[in-house]
């Protein structure tokens, strides 16, 4: 009978470590954009309230047509309170836009329209700018 005396060790990259320590200590949260696919939209604004002041999560404008424009706010603990900022601009007659907020990639809800059966249209052109506030980790 043969045994192993070495096991294999994988070595592991400081940002991967970084990155799972990130995991560990919160929830993922991230802000999802979804509208009819083919139609191009831009987010031109998105901030943060952190500390009482607002700071940038995009520097450039990001424009998708694929129906569906998502960016990682980040890890944060449960009954953190966020507070965000955005701009959204169509390119085309939109009929039907959302905003969702997406934790940890299973827990989602919409922030914008509050209204679950509403949605928002954009005009050709329109740009819509507002906020909305959430806690993370809240009941569903």
């Amino acid at each position: 009978m043969k045994t192993k005396l070495f096991k294999k060790i994988e070595l592991i990259d400081s940002k991967s470590i970084e990155k799972l320590t990130k995991q560990l200590s919160g929830i993922k949260v991230n802000i999802t954009i979804i509208w009819p696919t083919n139609l191009p939209l831009c987010l031109f604004k998105l901030h943060q309230k952190k500390d009482g002041a607002w700071i940038n999560l995009i520097t450039n404008a990001i424009s998708e047509s694929d129906g569906e424009l998502t960016v990682e706010l980040g890890y944060y603990k449960k009954d953190d309170l966020i507070e965000i900022a955005y701009g959204i601009m169509s390119f085309e007659n939109i009929s039907r836009s959302a905003i969702l907020v997406i934790e940890d990639n299973k827990k989602v809800f919409k922030v914008k329209p509050e209204n679950p059966d509403e949605f928002q249209a954009l005009n050709k052109f329109e740009s819509l700018e507002g906020g909305f506030q959430f806690t993370v980790g809240r009941s569903l």
